[in-house]
């Protein structure tokens, strides 16, 4: 153990750790496997963002004893705004929440794409 705290001391002792194997190696990921994962990661938050604001909806309507259901195909936002059609103040409320939701749903789409894309073209999809 060396009481001075060197680079000279410091790789004396990352030597003695080589020479004898107290060392165990690790792989390094490359800024391609970050950038993928970032993808990923980004792409798994838009879509939980799109669920709450889904849910924050349907918590609004059945308040008012209004049920969407279970809607398929993208018929939420249609069935949603045919339900909140008659009410105009619950339409100023589910309105801006509906285009937020479809916001965050094309940018779903678009980070999709991306990740479809990463490994043949590296992110040169345009999205379209």
């Amino acid at each position: 153990m060396q009481i001075n705290k060197s680079d000279r001391n410091d790789a004396v002792g990352i030597a003695r750790i080589m020479q004898c194997g107290w060392y165990k190696e690790v792989r390094v990921k490359d800024l391609d496997s970050h950038a993928t994962k970032a993808l990923l990661v980004s792409r798994a938050l838009l879509v939980k963002i799109k669920r709450d604001v889904e849910n924050q909806i349907r918590g609004l309507l059945k308040n008012l004893g209004l049920v969407i259901g279970r809607a398929k195909m993208n018929t939420f936002a249609a069935r949603a705004a045919e339900l909140a059609g008659d009410r105009p103040e619950l339409v100023a409320a589910v309105d801006p929440l509906l285009k937020a939701r479809e916001a965050v749903e094309q940018q779903i789409w678009t980070l999709t794409v991306r990740c479809c894309c990463w490994p043949a073209t590296m992110l040169k999809c345009d999205g379209s």
